[in-house]
């Protein structure tokens, strides 16, 4: 259709007609409008007027285009049989989206109303159809993975339409096809929608990223020629982690020389000992590469491996990120050897003031297990100068106790014992001191001195009718009935009873090494400095056992304890 030109016309009213002309000066494609160019006239038959104020309006596809209010408004003259311009200038008016318009016009003119004068003319309901301006179709797209399927919708302007649409991401471009394809060549179609599947060569385009934007440009042909402008449109691609993420996959053997020779199986792990060597394997997938590489978070920055120190598990998580950001991971598990540390608390103690020999007490925890290739052995040697004694160690579970004595260790001297403990990963050393022993009596010149107390029954100074060692006591039983028993207890309890902000462990009996013939007076001294636990007396006192319980300022779980015990009574 070509541009068009129309005159509208009013009836005639008092000899005078109103006409308004609009011509269709031009029509911007791109923006779908057109230019009108519109002039309002006052035509005169066989009257004339002289400087009236003419108040006007023109309106053209609803909207005011021109107008001037009559009290505000220009005077205008016009002669018998003449005409006067009211009005003139242009207007863009917009399209419909199909590019047509049938633009509603409407115009009017107020004046005074005399004999000679129109008085007000108007004009309403008239259309003027203008030309068609030529349409491309839009598009637009879904979202997508790449490797999954994007639904692409032509908008046609018209269905005899073609069209071809054009992507571009990143350094690639190409052209769909009909089927969901793509084509390095333009491809015209007349479907209005294709389920484009997106190509995973937009991998490479991202490599560090997890999404992209793709741009769609739409081109529209009517037969071999181009319709309007090309159109385009934006959608977002995603390299989705399910199909991103590295793969990884891991190796974990000991390479300590040591827990080898006593597993004899590389496979195996030696809590506490052991060398664990894991060595990944990663590689990124889709173009990205690898950014970091890690062991139970323990980051791998040399070569694939690295060692972790004193394992205290047996699982091992390799993990691998990529530079998108994903991450992808495995766990490895190996056979524990669940070995325990040695410790070592120990005593001795003088059987009396004037005895050579001295007893020695050891306990602690030990694993009382294999290796595998070979089990675990303790030995425990005290030593002090030239006296040397190996002790025979008793086990419950993974702990162990064990006495003995070393004689010859005189009296007159203090001396220090060395106790060593050993299995077959560590050694614990103690060095415990034993005090000169006093003698029971001694003399001078003009003295003569008791060291132990002496108590006179009928005229007779009481004397010692028994003294023996049993299990961790020493005993005396003196003829006057009196009796007392001392001695250390060892051994492994859980405190963790609580009241106030302080734990306590139950309460711990040890058997006398008699009967008492009424309750003794017992002192209980002594706990674990390290642990800062330590000992009192529990409930009422007993003829044959000495009761106490653990006091600590936290809670703990099977802790070595060492407990002085005192007994002092009577035995008849």
């Amino acid at each position: 259709m070509a541009l068009q030109t129309k005159t509208f016309t009013s009836d005639k009213v008092n000899y005078y007609s109103l006409s308004l002309t609009l011509t269709e000066n031009s029509v911007n494609q791109s923006a779908n409008t057109s230019e009108i160019a519109y002039k309002l006239t006052l035509n005169a038959g066989g009257a004339y007027f002289s400087s009236y104020a003419v108040g006007h309006e023109i309106s053209l596809a609803g909207k005011v285009v021109s107008g001037s209010y009559r009290p505000n408004a220009p005077q205008y003259s016009v002669a018998k049989n003449g005409s006067v311009v009211i009005a003139s200038g242009t207007a863009t008016v917009a399209h419909g989206s199909d590019g047509t318009l049938n633009m509603s016009v409407a115009f009017s003119i107020d004046m005074a109303k005399v004999d000679y004068t129109p008085g007000a003319i108007s004009v309403s309901g008239q259309t003027m159809a203008l030309t068609k301006i030529a349409r491309g179709s839009t598009v637009k797209a879904t979202d997508a993975n790449i490797g999954a399927v994007s639904t692409v919708t032509i908008n046609k302007m018209a269905s005899a339409y073609t069209h071809s649409v054009k992507y571009s991401f990143g350094s690639l471009s190409g052209y769909l096809t009909e089927a969901g394809g793509v084509s390095s060549s333009e491809v015209k179609f007349s479907a209005a929608s294709v389920a484009w599947t997106v190509p995973t060569s937009f991998y490479a385009q991202i490599p560090n990223a997890t999404s992209g934007v793709c741009t769609l440009t739409v081109t529209t042909y009517s037969g071999g020629s181009k319709v309007g402008e090309a159109q385009s449109a934006r959608m977002t691609v995603t390299a989705v982690e399910a199909d991103c993420r590295p793969y990884v996959s891991g190796a974990v053997e000991d390479v300590n020389a040591t827990t080898l020779a006593l597993t004899g199986d590389k496979n195996k792990i030696v809590r506490f000992y052991s060398t664990p060597r894991c060595t990944i394997t990663a590689s990124a997938k889709n173009g990205a590469s690898i950014s970091a590489r890690a062991v139970n978070n323990v980051a791998i920055t040399d070569g694939n491996s690295v060692d972790i120190a004193s394992p205290e598990t047996v699982g091992f998580t390799f993990t691998a990120r990529d530079s998108r950001g994903y991450q992808g991971s495995v766990f490895v598990r190996k056979t524990l050897v669940p070995y325990v540390k040695l410790t070592a608390n120990a005593s001795c103690d003088r059987g009396s003031p004037t005895s050579n020999t001295v007893a020695v007490s050891v306990s602690g925890a030990y694993y009382n297990g294999s290796f595998g290739a070979t089990d675990n052995t303790l030995s425990i040697v005290c030593k002090s100068g030239s006296k040397s004694v190996e002790l025979t160690p008793t086990f419950d579970g993974n702990t162990y106790t064990a006495t003995g004595e070393i004689e010859g260790l005189s009296y007159t001297s203090s001396h220090t014992v060395t106790v060593t403990v050993t299995d077959a990963l560590e050694s614990v050393e103690k060095r415990l001191s034993v005090t000169r022993g006093i003698p029971v009596f001694d003399w001078g010149e003009s003295d003569f001195n008791f060291n132990v107390p002496v108590k006179i029954e009928g005229g007779s100074a009481a004397y010692i009718v028994e003294e023996k060692k049993s299990g961790i006591w020493r005993y005396r039983k003196w003829s006057n009935g009196d009796a007392e028993c001392w001695g250390t207890y060892s051994g492994n309890v859980t405190v963790n009873k609580s009241m106030a902000n302080v734990y306590y462990s139950p309460e711990v009996s040890v058997k006398y090494p008699f009967t008492f013939t009424e309750a003794p007076v017992c002192t209980v001294s002594g706990g674990s400095a390290s642990t800062i636990n330590w000992a009192r007396k529990f409930g009422n006192e007993s003829t044959t056992s000495a009761v106490f319980i653990i006091v600590a300022m936290q809670s703990q779980s099977l802790v070595a304890v060492s407990v002085n015990l005192h007994a002092f009574g009577r035995w008849k």
